[in-house]
């Protein structure tokens, strides 16, 4: 049935109608107190029409959301000329079309939204009169849906703080378990958003950000259920030389945006659970997760969710797993000489090193184009005319799982273990960790692929991180978890591990993207926290990967 102004619930027609709602021209979203007045009148028998209503204000917002994140994109010049909203969009935005029209960006546009937002929360107490009960007429499913839309609207309110805390962890790049300015940075901005902090938590750069709500809702103690608990990750560390070439800013802020998001959207709705926010050092090659996995970070979460960006198509979010790795550090001795005058009496270890390097570049014609070998050289006190007696390598061995890793990573131990036979070097190989493949909970996915396809864009498998790895891998080993990648604009060749990749991540549209695949995540939280029935396919469907793969 068409939404049209004689149908929907007056709380709808408050939010449309300029002579019930005034438009402050000065944006400020709390001059205007007469759409309080008429909460107190709502039947709260009518809980149909509260569906109708909350997606009439969900359509709406939606239609003005494209459009502000095209002027944030663009400029005001462009949108000046394209600020309408499109034909595409939905009945409810279409009919109030001409109210809302943006012929002319300017700062007027961003108070009204702002205004916007601040009308629907305020009819919140009235929405939850309606919805409140979930075995009403309005039924179990629509009072989930009310939750996550309202926890939507929460995301739209612009932060300029977390950009702010953005740019200033980009010009201070700091490498694996040396995140300090990190750590203070996003504590402070933790404690200042509500959450019991802990700073230090079981690893030096570590933290913690835990928001829980005792409040009625669908996990109510009292009705025998228990309380849903939404574990988040936020990165912080970068890498040696070419600073946030992985984007782990974003990665940081995102993490930041969905606990905000899923504790506002707590409160508002009296939603009963808890929102743990976990900020993870060493990631580049410290496999930190697994450290803080290793002391008990992760016990008690129901589920996981971060991203993480890469180059791609515009407004493309991927889903693709990553690859599992086995890393090795192998160091060979053998004895110094005058590399001039007595050459026969030393053993190079370097010699070892660069004959290992060699067969492995051969042993590559024989393993899967699916798996990955690739490593660097160490070493100290080289010179031309000394035979060096210690070499260093470090090797990562990939493979799209953990089992195929291990048995590529004993076909490149045999070429370890020939070189230092074939130059009379000995041989020490320290086993430096392992990764797990990502696994993508499958229900978590569908989930948020639904809600980016509607509001944001695309999702693409043709690009992401499908060919590196991450220690997130072995979180979706312990508990169902969601990683998806998300493409942030760059130069050609310009990829992750790039300076061009670098400049990339530190861009305005690079923010926009995170900022969209952080409400999508907010969402899929907001699922989690508030439908028995979802959380429990989520877990059913992890027992069953589990079995599959043999844990």
């Amino acid at each position: 049935m068409p939404i049209t102004q004689d149908n929907i619930h007056p709380l709808a027609r408050l939010t449309f109608v300029r002579k019930r709602v005034s438009m402050p021209e000065s944006g400020d979203s709390d001059s205007d107190a007469s759409s309080d007045n008429d909460l107190g009148t709502v039947d709260p028998t009518d809980r149909k029409a509260a569906g109708r209503t909350i997606a009439c204000c969900y359509d709406m917002f939606a239609g003005v959301s494209k459009v502000i994140n095209v002027m944030l994109l663009t400029g005001k010049e462009e949108i000046s000329k394209n600020g309408h909203l499109s034909e595409s969009d939905n009945e409810a935005t279409q009919l109030h079309r001409q109210e809302y029209q943006l012929n002319r960006i300017s700062d007027k546009t961003l108070g009204r939204y702002k205004h916007l937002c601040g009308v629907v929360l305020r009819l919140v107490p009235g929405i939850k009169a309606l919805i409140g009960n979930p075995t009403s007429a309005m039924g179990l499913h629509d009072h989930l849906r009310a939750y996550q839309k309202l926890a939507f609207f929460v995301m739209c309110l612009p932060d300029d703080r977390r950009r702010d805390m953005d740019i200033r962890t980009i010009a201070r790049p700091e490498l694996k378990f040396e995140e300090h300015y990190a750590h203070d940075e996003y504590t402070q901005f933790m404690e200042t958003q509500g959450f019991v902090v802990q700073r230090h938590y079981l690893l030096d750069t570590a933290w913690i950000a835990t928001y829980t709500h005792n409040g009625p809702g669908r996990n109510d103690a009292s009705a025998g259920n228990t309380a849903a608990v939404l574990g988040v990750n936020s990165e912080m560390d970068a890498l040696p030389g070419i600073g946030h070439a992985c984007g782990h800013n974003l990665i940081g802020i995102a993490g930041v945006a969905i606990a905000c998001a899923a504790k506002a959207a707590m409160e508002t709705l009296g939603i009963d659970g808890k929102v743990v926010l976990l900020g993870t050092p060493g990631e580049e090659g410290g496999s930190g997760k697994v450290r803080l996995w290793e002391k008990g970070a992760y016990e008690g979460m129901d589920v996981c969710l971060m991203c993480h960006p890469a180059p791609g198509p515009p407004h493309a979010a991927s889903l693709s797993g990553s690859l599992a790795v086995v890393q090795r550090q192998v160091e060979y001795t053998g004895h110094t000489a005058h590399a001039g005058l007595s050459p026969w009496e030393g053993q190079n270890a370097l010699d070892a090193a660069v004959l290992a390097y060699t067969s492995i570049g051969l042993l590559r014609q024989q393993i899967k184009p699916t798996h990955r070998v690739h490593g660097v050289f160490g070493g100290q006190d080289w010179a031309p005319n000394i035979i060096p007696d210690q070499a260093l390598m470090h090797w990562y061995v990939r493979a799209p799982t953990t089992k195929e890793a291990h048995e590529t990573a004993a076909r490149v131990k045999g070429c370890f273990e020939a070189a230092a036979t074939a130059t009379g070097c000995t041989m020490n190989i320290s086993y430096e960790g392992v990764r797990n493949e990502l696994i993508q909970d499958k229900v978590l996915g569908e989930e948020f692929a639904d809600v980016f396809r509607k509001r944001y864009g695309e999702i693409d498998y043709e690009y992401g991180i499908a060919g590196a790895s991450t220690d997130f891998g072995n979180v979706s080993y312990l508990m169902p978890g969601l990683d998806p990648g998300f493409s942030i604009p760059t130069v050609p060749g310009g990829g992750n591990h790039t300076r061009e990749f670098t400049r990339a991540a530190s861009t305005d549209a690079a923010h926009e993207a995170c900022y969209d695949v952080s409400k999508a995540l907010a969402h899929v939280g907001m699922r989690v926290l508030t439908d028995a029935a979802f959380l429990a396919r989520v877990k059913a469907r992890f027992e069953a990967d589990k079995k599959k793969r043999g844990d």
